[in-house]
C-alpha cells in the first residue's frame, strides 16, 4: 500500500491558494519564497480514493493520463513527475514509476516552492523496494530523513528498508554457513 501525506488544513487570509490542472496542491502567496510544509499528526479520511471509487471510476488510468499530458506541457516541474510516478506505483507501473519519481526528486531543487519532497521519496523507496533495489532505496530513505527528520513515512520507509536488507543478508549468512558444512 501507499502512504499520502496531504495538507488539507491551512491559515485563511495569508495569500496561499490552491493550484493545478489535478492533485490541487497549496501554494504561497510569494511563489519565489522556499515553503515547507510541516508534516503533522493530524489525519483526515479522504474518501476519494477508497478501492471501491477508484476502480468504479478508474480514476488512476484518467489521472495517469491527466498527468502525463502535464509532464508534456511542463516538463520541468517536480509536481507533474511527483503525482505521476505516484499514481503510476498505484497502478502497478513500478520501473515507470521509479523513474517518474527519480525525474522529480531532480528536478525539486529547481522549484523552490515545492514542498513534496520527502513524499516523492517515500514513493520512489516504495518503488525501488518492490523492483528489489535495496541498496538505492537506502540512499533515498536516508536523504529523506536527513532532509525532513520530522516527517514519520520517511522514518517508517528507512526502517523498512534496513529491515529487508537485514533479512537479504540473513539469508546470504545462511547460504554460506550450508556451503561451510557441505
Amino acid at each position: 500500500s501507499v502512504t499520502y501525506d496531504v495538507t488539507r488544513m491551512h491559515p485563511l487570509g495569508r495569500g496561499i491558494h490552491w493550484q493545478g490542472r489535478i492533485h490541487e496542491q497549496l501554494v504561497p502567496a510569494n511563489p519565489r519564497e522556499p515553503w515547507q510544509r510541516p508534516a503533522v499528526r493530524v489525519r483526515l479520511d479522504h474518501v476519494g480514493y477508497q478501492p471501491e471509487v477508484v476502480r468504479a471510476r478508474n480514476k488512476i488510468a484518467r489521472n495517469v493520463r491527466l498527468l502525463r499530458a502535464w509532464t508534456q506541457d511542463e516538463p520541468t516541474n517536480p509536481a507533474a513527475w511527483g503525482f505521476l510516478g505516484r499514481d503510476l506505483l498505484v497502478a502497478g507501473q513500478v520501473e515507470e514509476a521509479a523513474d517518474a519519481l527519480e525525474r522529480a526528486e531532480s528536478l525539486a531543487p529547481t522549484m523552490p516552492t515545492y514542498a513534496r519532497l520527502t513524499e516523492v521519496r517515500v514513493a520512489r523507496v516504495q518503488a525501488l523496494i518492490r523492483l528489489g533495489h535495496l541498496d538505492e532505496a537506502r540512499i533515498v530513505a536516508e536523504r529523506a530523513t536527513l532532509d525532513d527528520p520530522e516527517h514519520p513515512a520517511a522514518w517508517y520507509w528507512r526502517a523498512a528498508v534496513a529491515v529487508l536488507r537485514a533479512e537479504a543478508l540473513a539469508r546470504e549468512a545462511r547460504t554460506w554457513a550450508r556451503s561451510a558444512q557441505e
